[in-house]
């Protein structure tokens, strides 16, 4: 069986939320992380990003995008916004089949992908994320959390 991985980004960060002219706006003016990942988004900086579309990841589209940080009128333009039409529930996550390198959203806010990506990731030593094997970590079981530090 092929698992799927919740990918996390252990730099801290703003939530943040979407206007209606696509930039998004960090709620309370906090950090940015080199990913974030929220409700309805997944936003990385430029490098991570590139990599992941170097991969020819099927239904994966990568955009440029402006975080604005409304407290000094600041906008970031060094990330990018990254969507996939792969949605999967939790009995997908637990028994699904998945080969190749795929990334998905499970309740339209977690970033998850199978481990073949997952390698492809660690091997690229982007050292802020990590990953939790299927839905371990949304259990409060840290147990299974692989960083790459």
């Amino acid at each position: 069986m092929a698992l799927l991985y919740n990918v996390s980004c252990d730099a801290p960060s703003d939530r943040l939320f979407e206007l209606s002219d696509r930039r998004f706006q960090l709620i309370h003016g906090g950090e940015v992380a080199p990913l974030m990942v929220g409700h309805g988004y997944i936003l990385a900086q430029r490098r991570l990003a590139e990599f992941i579309g170097t991969l020819g990841i099927d239904s994966v589209t990568i955009k440029p995008v402006v975080i604005w940080r409304r407290s000094e009128n600041v906008e970031i333009h060094s990330y990018r916004r990254i969507m996939t039409s792969h949605c999967v529930v939790a009995d997908q996550i637990r028994d699904g089949q998945y080969g190749g390198a795929k990334l998905m959203m499970y309740a339209n806010e977690y970033l998850f992908v199978t481990e073949s990506l997952k390698e492809r990731l660690r091997e690229a030593e982007f050292s802020y994320l990590s990953f939790s094997e299927g839905l371990s970590n949304f259990a409060g079981d840290s147990a299974n959390t692989e960083s790459l530090k």
